[in-house]
């Protein structure tokens, strides 16, 4: 009899864990910027979050035919474990580049999780003409200009010119830069 008991009150634990845990499901969207020049890329993470084993299942994306997905989905997941309570995430990230200049709505992306489907907020996203972001400098400082190219000279010199296979070779470079007069 007191088999039957404990067996009871440890399904009924079980059960009891499995609800609260379903409970503290979350499903978000986020992008890394909400304002992108036309022709440049940004990244959509949707995260899940909450769930103690597995992922989500049945992922439906929201219509992105006003961007080019560059690449994705890229999932990562990871799992914490605090003072016994368990806790994992697994984001979805897709990288993409507006077709078009505007205001533009990502719509809500859903999941399954737990017997449960979850949904994400809407998301809005200004396109501009031209980059957002400014150019990044050179390692000397200086802009890079874009006849650069023409005008860069790389030299490898090596230590020895005969060597056996697996044999190290040493080397140092000289790069210099012809002044543009």
């Amino acid at each position: 009899m007191k088999t039957r008991q404990l067996l009871l009150a440890v399904l009924t634990c079980l059960f009891l864990g499995g609800t609260s845990v379903s409970q503290n499901v979350t499903f978000e969207a986020s992008v890394d910027r909400s304002k992108v020049g036309l022709g440049e890329q940004f990244t959509l993470t949707l995260v899940l979050s909450g769930q103690t084993m597995g992922g989500g299942k049945n992922l439906q994306l929201p219509d992105l035919s006003k961007f080019h997905i560059m690449s994705g989905p890229n999932q990562s997941s990871s799992m914490q474990i605090i003072n016994g309570a368990v806790s994992s995430s697994v984001a979805y990230s897709y990288v993409l580049q507006p077709r078009e200049t505007g205001k533009m709505t990502i719509g809500p992306a859903s999941i399954e999780a737990g017997g449960n489907t979850y949904r994400t907020d809407a998301l809005t996203i200004e396109v501009v003409r031209g980059a957002t972001r400014p150019r990044q400098p050179s390692a000397s400082g200086e802009a890079a200009s874009p006849d650069m190219a023409e005008n860069l000279f790389l030299r490898a010199v090596v230590d020895r010119t005969r060597v056996t296979q697996g044999e190290q070779i040493n080397s140092r470079s000289n790069c210099t830069r012809a002044s543009l007069s």
